[in-house]
């Protein structure tokens, strides 16, 4: 007790409930925390994304599209702090076990929840981009990253890849 905060954060929260949670880890966490105190677990979703301007030093992601992941990585290390316990900021992502799926349903159902707030083929492919990195060098790979994740199918993927890609409804202007 005293050692570590627990926190959730979630946009279903009353407006003004979130509000005062949103103020309270801005507090915690935000450009003027404290330099000492207990540590901090936040559990959020992609509230913490844009709209809460917090400092972390470690993130575990569910699957997300690369824009996404990128965003909330834009969350590690965002403002200066002198004492800082890490030592360097960590971002790890949780894959999905795909490892038996075949067909266009199962590799949706292997991606889970994540499969019903974005795109599986855009999942898939970020899972493919990302699985294996340890490292990143920002601002330098951000491009390559989005290129790789939204570039055209290509002959190597199974063909259930290229039937959720074809599910996608492009908006093309005009």
């Amino acid at each position: 007790e005293g050692t570590v905060r627990v926190g959730l954060l979630h946009s279903r929260f009353p407006f003004q409930r979130r509000a005062e949670l949103e103020e309270d880890w801005l507090e915690r966490l935000g450009r003027d925390r404290p330099t000492d105190g207990p540590g901090s677990i936040l559990i959020a979703t992609q509230v913490v994304e844009q709209s809460v301007d917090i400092d972390l030093d470690f993130i575990v992601s569910d699957l997300a599209p690369t824009d996404m992941l990128l965003q909330r990585m834009g969350r590690l290390w965002r403002h200066e702090r002198p004492l800082r316990v890490a030592t360097a900021p960590e971002f790890w992502v949780r894959l999905p076990d795909t490892s038996g799926a075949s067909d266009a349903m199962e590799w949706k159902k292997a991606l889970g929840r994540s499969a019903r707030v974005y795109a599986p083929y855009v999942l898939l492919r970020t899972a493919a981009v990302w699985s294996g990195r340890r490292e990143l060098s920002l601002p330098s790979d951000i491009r390559p990253l989005l290129e790789a994740t939204y570039e055209e199918p290509t002959a190597k993927e199974p063909e259930a890849w290229k039937e959720l890609h074809a599910s996608l409804r492009w908006m093309v202007p005009g």
